[in-house]
């Protein structure tokens, strides 16, 4: 079994105000700049948001957290096929 060697990672910051679409569209661009550095596979990812109105004044912060899991593997991606 390989050692795993803890990684100092890579910092990718989104700036701005943005809407939620925007941020998809970010988002997508920083997978994109990833794939472009030949960046085969990712381990763990941390997102923080402030959620905010239109002016950019922040809203009410809710104790909220949640976790996406890994993508569920279909049996044709098990299997190779």
């Amino acid at each position: 079994m390989r050692k795993k060697s803890k990684s100092e990672g890579i910092r990718i910051r989104l700036k701005g105000l943005r809407s939620t679409h925007e941020l998809r569209q970010m988002l997508n661009e920083a997978v994109n700049e990833l794939e472009r550095l030949a960046v085969p596979y990712v381990r763990g990812c941390n997102l923080y948001v402030t959620p905010v109105d239109e002016d950019g004044d922040t809203l009410v912060p809710r104790k909220y957290k949640f976790t996406i899991r890994e993508p569920y593997n279909c049996a044709a991606d098990e299997h190779g096929i």
